[in-house]
């Protein structure tokens, strides 16, 4: 049920995102972020099984921009000349980091007092620090 309620509020909220104009995706993506990272944090602080839900729901959220707005950006930024090789390289820079993460985990894990709350405390501090860092990127888009 936590799977279907956190989907159902992915598809809602990627609604409302992909209504946003262009001027304000960077906006709505750090946005998204900061309740992605809201989500994770307070995982560690709730403790009713029913309360969860939420937490899930505001991470499903974040998930629905991450898979919204970066390959939107990319794309109204490229001409179409060598699309599919700036996509490429850009998956790839998506993967890559999700490898060395998921290795990454097996030494953090016990780093962190090998406790899931914990990882889910660093999640989202990291998620938290992404929502600052979409100030820097340089968004172009056609009017």
């Amino acid at each position: 049920m936590l799977a279907a309620v956190q989907s159902i509020a992915a598809v809602v909220w990627s609604y409302v995102l992909a209504k946003l104009p262009n001027n304000h995706h960077k906006l709505g993506y750090s946005l998204s972020l900061v309740i992605g990272a809201v989500g994770f944090l307070s995982i560690f602080f709730i403790h009713s099984q029913s309360m969860l839900v939420v937490s899930y729901i505001f991470v499903g959220m974040a998930w629905a921009s991450m898979n919204t707005y970066p390959l939107t950006m990319i794309t109204n930024a490229l001409n179409g000349e060598h699309m599919g090789t700036y996509l490429g390289l850009f998956n790839g820079s998506i993967c890559l980091p999700q490898i060395v993460a998921s290795l990454a985990s097996f030494a953090l894990f016990p780093l962190l007092g090998g406790l899931q709350e914990n990882m889910f405390i660093l999640a989202g501090i990291i998620m938290a620090l992404g929502a600052l860092s979409v100030g820097f990127i340089k968004e172009t888009y056609k009017e």
